[in-house]
């Protein structure tokens, strides 16, 4: 330990959250219909008091369209921040994310599949390409993972690396094969490969958010636990170490403590 502070301090995150909500502001102010910054301001004062909406305030462009879809995009944001830092500690690599073990390709697949063939779940409309992305993504970090195991032994990362490789140029195969014989739903495929956001809603938002709460507390708590059983293991290793280098070095051990 050199002292040194891990993270950042409380005054820079409450520079990053400012900057994230005045960016979102901004998100909403633009668009094809420009909406002056006073006014958006007034549409938010209006709604969190639940007054009446002058009509020449364009309340419904802001509150109906634009804000759930600004929500969704800072979640999705977030989201993929959480899913970095889990790849990164899985393969021990800053450079790792969800493309490095084909999950997102294999995501990528069930949305595409769920789009093409219309499937979706009738208490929950907008959940069909959303389940179906997470089965396969799912499925996917089984399959790579199982076919490492299978060929070392030892799912080294290496190993996971280049198993994921393949599976993406297969799936990406397999996606292309889909699209021509869907090629009524192409546009709507495309948009949501590359990222669209167009009709998200405030059910979208509210998922969104759910899972990033569910899985950001589990991280949280696997990291806090293994921090302290990492300073448990220091703590009992350290005067052993001690007595080891005493021994070495023909000290006492007692003097060397």
């Amino acid at each position: 330990m050199n002292g040194t502070q891990e993270g950042f301090r409380a005054y820079e995150y409450i520079i990053f959250a400012a900057a994230a909500i005045l960016t979102a502001v901004v998100c909403v102010c633009l668009g094809s219909v420009n909406v002056p910054l006073k006014s958006t301001a007034e549409v938010f004062r209006r709604a969190i008091l639940g007054l009446d909406m002058p009509k020449e305030l364009p309340a419904s462009i802001i509150l109906t369209v634009r804000l759930p879809r600004v929500l969704c995009v800072a979640l999705t944001g977030a989201s993929l921040s959480l899913c970095g830092a889990a790849m990164q500690g899985l393969l021990k690599n800053p450079l790792a994310d969800g493309s490095t073990l084909g999950v997102s390709s294999g995501a990528s697949l069930g949305a595409v599949i769920a789009i093409a063939f219309g499937i979706s779940f009738p208490s929950l409309p907008f959940a069909g390409t959303m389940v179906m992305a997470i089965l396969f993504a799912f499925i996917s970090l089984l399959i790579i993972l199982g076919l490492a195991y299978r060929l070392d032994f030892s799912l080294s990362t290496n190993t996971i690396i280049l198993i994921g490789v393949i599976y993406s140029m297969f799936v990406s195969s397999a996606m292309s094969v889909i699209i021509t014989f869907a090629s009524n739903k192409l546009k709507q495929i495309t948009f949501w490969t590359m990222g669209s956001l167009n009709g998200s809603t405030y059910a979208n938002a509210l998922a969104l958010a759910a899972a990033f709460a569910i899985d950001g507390a589990h991280m949280r708590i696997r990291a806090d636990r293994r921090m302290r059983i990492n300073r448990r293991h220091n703590s009992v290793r350290g005067p052993c170490y001690a007595a080891r280098g005493a021994l070495h070095s023909g000290a006492e051990p007692q003097a060397a403590a």
